[in-house]
């Protein structure tokens, strides 16, 4: 299970109820996001790592990760829409921060928005050992074809080229890895105590 951009309602809600199970996630950060609003602080994501939780690369800014349009016009968004050295300086100021904070994840990426192009591959193969999509377009494959478009499906967060997956789909996906065999790698943002229009998943 992954969990995108550090939000706190993953500490309050999913840490607690995977523990319960002696599971444990990943967690994809954004640097200026930590301790910011709504997000998990430091300590936290300290907290995570040292029981064994990943604490793994999503973006440096906050800005470029949501740069670009949204709806039907998701194709310049986040690193996509950057020029090579807003991405080059967001990337490396990405790793800096994992680095002082003892995170060991600093060789995956999850690309924002699932967003990426040939320019963003390239680049990003210099940086990145793996990274994470949910472009429902990838198909999974063992073992993994394209180590930079490793694919996922997301939950209650949609854009023109990552549509949401519904907890029914969901229980279909995992039937079917039972059934046949297989992974699954299962994305969630927000997690709220009431339906909201801000990529949550309801509790």
């Amino acid at each position: 299970l992954s969990f995108d951009d550090q939000w706190d309602s993953v500490w309050t809600y999913a840490v607690p109820k995977l523990g319960q199970y002696g599971y444990r996630g990943s967690v994809f950060r954004i640097n200026d996001l930590v301790g910011a609003g709504s997000d998990m602080t430091r300590a936290q994501l300290t907290t995570l790592r040292e029981s064994g939780w990943e604490v793994n690369a999503h973006a440096g800014l906050v800005a470029n990760h949501n740069f670009g349009s949204t709806g039907a016009s998701d194709s310049l968004v986040s690193f996509v829409g950057l020029d090579n050295a807003t991405v080059l300086s967001d990337w490396g100021a990405l790793k800096g921060g994992m680095h002082r904070d003892g995170d060991r994840g600093v060789d995956l990426i999850a690309w924002p928005r699932g967003a990426f192009d040939s320019t963003v591959l390239t680049l990003g193969r210099q940086q990145w050992a793996a990274a994470r999509t949910v472009c429902f377009r990838n198909v999974a494959t063992v073992p993994v074809a394209e180590p930079l478009r490793i694919p996922a499906r997301s939950i209650a967060y949609s854009t023109a080229f990552t549509p949401a997956a519904t907890l029914g789909t969901i229980h279909w996906y995992v039937d079917q890895i039972n059934t046949y065999g297989g992974w699954l790698n299962l994305v969630f943002h927000r997690i709220v105590t009431a339906s909201t229009a801000n990529s949550g998943i309801e509790v």
